[in-house]
């Protein structure tokens, strides 16, 4: 059986349209914002300190937790 897909893995999953867009651009953020710490060599805490949010959230989209 085929199925057609989107462009969106979320609408693909089963999302409303609404909600999958959220997701995608917040998925998309998160990857940006790792890249960034990645190329930036930043720590956590130094990310957390540069971005103005505690370290648990840095964690949290280290870790891909939307």
């Amino acid at each position: 059986m085929s199925r057609i897909t989107t462009d969106n893995i979320f609408e693909d999953l089963g999302f409303d349209k609404q909600e999958a867009a959220s997701l995608a651009v917040r998925a998309t953020l998160m990857s940006k914002i790792i890249e960034y710490l990645r190329a930036h060599k930043l720590t956590q805490k130094e990310a957390a300190a540069r971005f103005g949010v505690s370290q648990p959230r840095i964690s949290d989209i280290s870790t891909g937790k939307i």
